[in-house]
């Protein structure tokens, strides 16, 4: 499903990536842990396409559901349910579905987040859309960088539930560790991973 061979980033003089491999089945749920700035955000964004890498191959055929760290991109003057329409739209999933899914997780949306402005969001109302953004087209891989950030024990809880039991491969970045191998993630270090 997804294969890295030898992948280096640099930034100028200072290699973030160095002749990282990884190999994902497409049912595997995998944990990337590491501290703060050790490169795990660099990791998903070249796995996604964001940015390119300096050295090294990413082969991924499947369809691809993306979480940025930061809750980027929405449209800021549409309310929260405007904006998964909207999005949907990119991926070619209907308006029946998105509502769908608006049911299926309301547990995690409330009213507040589907009819206020995106501008007006807390954090965490940016998180919770964040992520239904990225399950909406159930994609065959999703790629999230630290999905827990900024919300509550509940909504962490049911987050993490709610990949443990995805269907496809899930690929995470987070500094935490206990909450995804109590749900059955695989866990590697940023740090072993990266050693070339």
């Amino acid at each position: 499903m997804l294969s890295v061979h030898n992948l280096s980033k640099s930034f100028g003089v200072h290699q973030v990536i160095h002749n990282l491999s990884l190999e994902l089945s497409e049912t595997d749920k995998v944990l990337i842990s590491g501290p703060n700035g050790c490169g795990k955000s660099t990791l998903a964004k070249i796995l996604v396409g964001v940015l390119s890498q300096t050295a090294g191959q990413v082969h991924c055929k499947q369809s691809i559901g993306w979480m940025p760290a930061q809750s980027e991109s929405f449209f800021p003057e549409l309310t929260g349910r405007e904006n998964l329409h909207t999005f949907a739209k990119f991926n070619h999933v209907g308006i029946r579905e998105v509502e769908q899914s608006i049911e299926q997780h309301s547990s995690l949306l409330n009213d507040e987040i589907l009819e206020s402005r995106f501008k007006s969001f807390s954090s965490g109302m940016r998180q919770k859309l964040n992520f239904i953004r990225s399950v909406l087209h159930h994609p065959d891989l999703l790629i999230l960088d630290e999905p827990l950030a900024h919300l509550d024990e509940q909504s962490r809880l049911y987050i993490a539930s709610t990949l443990s039991q995805y269907k496809g491969a899930v690929l995470l970045m987070s500094h935490l560790q206990e909450v995804w191998k109590k749900n059955g993630f695989k866990h590697l270090e940023f740090g072993a991973l990266n050693a070339g």
